[in-house]
């Protein structure tokens, strides 16, 4: 009998930048989830919680040991509070799959971004739903995504599909096939430069 996956509830010691990656996607995620229509705490708490996350982040990045103080409390706060999301999501869901997928928490054995990664794929919130994070790239106009179904990643470049073009660095892939390997691409476009390098495609499995 294949173990229960249960949410990853510990985002202590994840990189900045993943944690505030990881927050926005489970606030996109549990925004009129009807699955959990009470969370406790409530997403607009979590919500407040990465804004002031951000903001004294930004500040410590350029001050001294006082903003190093105020932003490691801002993020033992929003740390804690997903904490006790998860579990309650954990209680409610009771071992439910398909409702944890829904709720953008990683789950038990899925791989945690480092610091070093740039570039990262994690499940959306729905089934077939792919959520693609870049790097954000100074002076970016927008960023493209392109995929592809298989078991490698193509040689010729011309067998890549186009999943999406956006300005921001973060967006949902959607309609996706689910229990293969769909590889994923991206890359940063500058106004003056154009078209940055790709980033060395990863893939994801789903369902």
């Amino acid at each position: 009998m294949a173990r229960r996956r249960k949410p990853i509830i510990n985002y202590q010691n994840v990189a900045h930048q993943f944690l505030i990656e990881i927050t926005y996607l489970i606030i996109l995620c549990m925004t009129g989830n009807l699955y959990f229509p009470l969370p406790d705490p409530t997403i607009d708490s979590i919500s407040d919680l990465l804004d002031d996350f951000v903001k004294k982040l930004t500040k410590a990045q350029k001050g001294g040991s006082q903003e190093q103080g105020e932003m490691q409390d801002a993020r033992k706060l929003l740390v804690n509070a997903l904490r006790k999301l998860g579990l309650y999501l954990d209680k409610e869901a009771d071992g439910d799959e398909t409702k944890l997928r829904s709720t953008g928490f990683l789950l038990t054995h899925d791989p945690i971004p480092s610091a070093k990664d740039t570039f990262y794929l994690l499940h959306g919130k729905n089934p077939n739903e792919i959520y693609v994070v870049q790097k954000a790239v100074d002076k970016a106009v927008s960023y493209v995504f392109m995929y592809y179904v298989g078991e490698n990643p193509p040689v010729d470049p011309t067998l890549w599909k186009l999943g999406d073009v956006v300005s921001t660095h973060r967006d949902s892939l959607k309609n996706m096939e689910t229990l293969k390997k769909v590889w994923v691409r991206a890359c940063a476009v500058l106004r003056k430069e154009g078209m940055q390098p790709w980033t060395q495609p990863l893939y994801i499995v789903l369902g």
